[in-house]
């Protein structure tokens, strides 16, 4: 049984990691397609796509919030140290960038 559960924990926190490392990733195309909205008139189809770029990355981000949450949450149960959940899912990817020195 400890075995599975150290199994178990290991997993959760390759995830919960992984989930971290696609949030990094995430910041820099939101920001990237947000630059390119600024640079760029509302009816132009390049400020079109950028908007729809920036929109499937907060539906991925919250996403990654919900799958760290959940996947972090059974780590902690399982007794395997903690997991790192962002405590304002509100805040963005930014608040999350900001605690990583990148």
């Amino acid at each position: 049984m400890l075995e599975k559960m150290t199994t178990n924990g290991s997993q959760n926190s390759a995830v919960t990691v992984s989930a971290h490392e696609l949030q990094n990733l995430l910041c820099v195309i939101i920001a990237e397609a947000q630059l390119l909205q600024l640079n760029h008139a509302a009816d132009d189809p390049d400020y079109r796509s950028a908007l729809a770029i920036e929109r499937a990355g907060r539906r991925l981000e919250a996403l990654l919030y919900r799958l760290i949450a959940t996947w972090g949450t059974e780590a902690d149960h399982i007794g395997q140290g903690e997991a790192a959940v962002p405590q304002n899912t509100d805040a963005g990817p930014h608040a999350i960038m900001k605690g990583t020195g990148a």
